[in-house]
């Protein structure tokens, strides 16, 4: 279920379907700022870097890249 519901939350943002303020044009960078943000006292960067690492996506892929 949490993978389904992490694809369907994806999905809304790429749309620009959620009070986030990202859209079809935000970037990978733009998500994982909005997630982790460092006001919370994460490491936003070093996640950004782990997902890049992990996905080989680079940071300036756009939501709407993801749909694809």
């Amino acid at each position: 279920m949490g993978w389904f519901a992490f694809q369907w939350d994806i999905i809304q943002k790429a749309k620009g379907n959620t009070s986030t303020g990202l859209g079809p044009n935000s970037t990978l960078r733009d998500l994982i700022y909005k997630w982790a943000p460092p006001s919370d006292k994460n490491n936003t960067e070093a996640y950004l870097k782990n997902v890049i690492k992990m996905t080989g996506f680079p940071e300036t892929l756009t939501l709407k890249e993801l749909l694809v």
